[in-house]
C-alpha cells in the first residue's frame, strides 16, 4: 500500500518537470552603451510547467560554456548576466563567465542528458540574427521571428523593432500587442534579411528579395522577388536583373545561384518597366564548409561538422565503392557527427577511398582508407643484415677487388642504423649497436708496412750484387 501511495505521489510531481519549453530569448551579444563587457543572455519558460535547468549548458563552441543552475517557473524569465550584476538591471538568474564574439556564433542550449532544447545561429554575423552594435539594442525573439529593439531584460520582449526574421507574416503589424515568445525548433537554423527597399518617387511598386540570409559554399540558393503596388500587367512587364555580388548576374523573378566563396554579399535585383525603377537589396552571408570522414571501429563510416554552426547537407553525395545521395532536410549540427553503415558504400566489405561531394558536385574532402593487415600463423619475413667475415691480408699482393668497397660499406652500416633490432642478425648483445668492421684502413697500413720492408730487406742484397760484379 505504502509502494503504490509513493508511486502515485510521484506521478503527480513528474508533470512538474517532465517537458522542457526553455529557449534563448534575447541576447545582447553586444554589450551595453556602459562598457562592452556587459553582456547578457535571457532564456524564458514559455511552458506551462516550472523546468529546472540543473545541469543545463548554454555554449557557442567558441569561447562561452555555461553550466545553469536552478529552476525557472512557468512564464519565467532568467538573465544570465557576465561578470556581475551590473551587466543588466534587475536581479541575475546566474552570473557566467566568458565572452560572446561580435564576429557571431550559433548558441547552443543542451539538457542536462545532452539534448538540444533551443539553439540560435548567428553565423559569421551576429545581425544575421538581430543587435545593434551601435545603438546596443539587442537581438530580442518575437512571435514574428527576430527583430533588434532596445533591451528587455527579465521582461517581454519589444512588440516592435526592425525585423530580422519574419517566419510566419508577411505583414508586419506594428501596432501589434507585446509579443510572447513562441515555442522553437530545437535545430531551427535559416533565417531570412529584411529587404532594404530603394525606390523612385514616381512607382508605387514594391519588391522584395525572399532567400536565407546564411547558407554554404557551392549551396545552389533559390532567389525569388516579391512584387505588389501594381497591376498584374505592369507587374508581367517588368524586367529584373540580379546581382549576386560576386560579379556573377541573372535575370527572372526567380533565380537560382551558388557561392563559390565564404564571405557577405550584397545581393541586389532590379525592376524595370515605363516609370518603375525598384532596386531591392539582401545581405547574404556564406559560410564555409567543414566536415572531415572517419571510421568506426566496425569500419563504418562518420561524416563529422567541424564547423560551429549546423550544416545544411541535403544532396550531397558521400561516394565509397557505390554512391549515396544525402536525402533533402538534412541537417548537420554544430561538431555533429553523422555515422553511415558501411555497407552502403562497400557492399564487399573492400575499404576504398571514401569522397564526399557538396550539392554542387565539387568535392568537399576524402578520407583514404588503410585496410588492416591479416592475422596468420605463419612468421612474416625477416630481412637480415650479410655479415662481414673478417679479412686478412696474406700477401701484399691481394687483389684489392676482394675487399669490401667503402659505399658497400656505408650502405650495410646505414641499414644496420635504422633496421628494427630484430631484423639484425649479428652475435652482438641487443643493448649493443651493430658494427660492422672497417677492414680498408687496416689493409692499407699493413701493405704500406709491408712494401716498406720489402724494400729495406731488397736493398742491401742490391748492393753486395752490384759489388760483386765491379770487383
Amino acid at each position: 500500500m505504502l509502494r503504490l501511495l509513493l508511486l502515485l505521489l510521484f506521478l503527480i510531481a513528474l508533470p512538474a518537470y517532465a517537458e522542457a519549453a526553455v529557449t534563448i530569448n534575447e541576447v545582447a551579444w553586444m554589450g551595453d552603451t556602459t562598457s562592452a563587457n556587459h553582456e547578457w543572455i535571457e532564456i524564458y519558460n514559455s511552458g506551462e510547467a516550472a523546468v529546472s535547468v540543473d545541469g543545463w549548458i548554454l555554449s557557442d563552441g567558441l569561447n562561452l560554456s555555461v553550466t545553469l543552475a536552478g529552476t525557472l517557473a512557468s512564464n519565467q524569465y532568467g538573465v544570465l548576466e557576465r561578470t556581475g550584476e551590473e551587466s543588466a538591471p534587475g536581479t541575475a538568474f546566474l552570473i557566467y563567465t566568458g565572452a560572446l564574439v561580435n564576429t557571431g556564433a550559433t548558441l547552443t542550449l543542451r539538457d542536462s542528458g545532452g539534448a538540444i532544447q533551443d539553439q540560435v545561429p548567428g553565423g559569421e554575423e551576429w545581425q544575421n540574427i538581430g543587435g545593434d552594435n551601435t545603438t546596443k539594442d539587442t537581438a530580442q525573439y518575437t512571435d514574428r521571428g527576430w527583430i533588434t529593439a532596445p533591451g528587455t531584460p527579465g521582461r517581454s520582449n519589444a512588440s516592435t523593432g526592425s525585423v530580422v526574421v519574419d517566419d510566419n507574416d508577411d505583414d508586419d503589424d506594428d501596432d501589434a500587442a507585446p509579443a510572447t515568445p513562441a515555442p522553437r525548433s530545437a535545430t531551427k537554423s535559416k533565417t531570412a534579411n529584411a529587404t532594404v527597399l530603394v525606390r523612385n518617387q514616381e512607382s508605387s511598386l514594391d519588391t522584395r528579395i525572399v532567400a536565407p540570409a546564411q547558407v554554404y559554399v557551392n549551396q545552389p540558393v533559390e532567389f525569388t522577388l516579391e512584387m505588389q503596388g501594381a497591376g498584374p500587367t505592369i507587374i508581367s512587364s517588368l524586367k529584373h536583373v540580379w546581382n549576386f555580388g560576386d560579379m556573377e548576374t541573372a535575370s527572372g523573378t526567380k533565380v537560382t545561384h551558388a557561392y563559390s566563396y565564404p564571405g557577405t554579399y550584397m545581393v541586389t535585383a532590379r525592376s524595370i518597366f515605363a516609370k518603375n525603377d525598384v532596386l531591392a537589396r539582401l545581405e547574404v552571408t556564406v559560410l564555409p564548409v567543414k566536415v572531415s570522414l572517419g571510421r568506426t571501429p566496425a569500419l563504418d563510416i562518420t561524416l563529422n561538422n567541424d564547423s560551429p554552426y549546423e550544416l545544411d547537407i541535403s544532396g550531397y553525395v558521400v561516394k565509397g565503392t557505390k554512391e549515396l545521395v544525402i536525402p533533402p532536410g538534412t541537417y548537420l549540427l554544430e561538431r555533429g557527427t553523422i555515422t553511415i553503415p558501411r555497407h552502403r558504400l562497400e557492399p564487399d566489405g573492400v575499404q576504398s577511398l571514401v569522397m564526399i561531394y557538396d550539392a554542387a558536385r565539387q568535392m568537399v574532402t576524402s578520407s583514404l582508407a588503410t585496410q588492416p593487415q591479416a592475422v596468420t600463423s605463419e612468421p612474416s619475413p625477416v630481412a637480415f643484415v650479410r655479415a662481414v667475415e673478417p679479412v686478412y691480408i696474406t700477401s701484399p699482393t691481394q687483389d684489392f677487388a676482394e675487399l669490401p668497397t667503402p659505399s658497400l660499406l656505408a650502405a650495410e652500416t646505414a641499414y644496420a642504423e635504422t633496421a628494427p633490432a630484430e631484423a639484425i642478425s649479428s652475435p652482438v648483445s641487443p643493448e649493443e649497436p651493430y658494427q660492422v668492421p672497417e677492414r680498408w684502413p687496416y689493409a692499407a697500413l699493413i701493405i704500406l708496412i709491408g712494401g716498406a720492408l720489402l724494400a729495406i730487406f731488397r736493398s742491401p742484397r742490391a748492393t753486395l750484387d752490384r759489388d760483386s760484379s765491379i770487383s
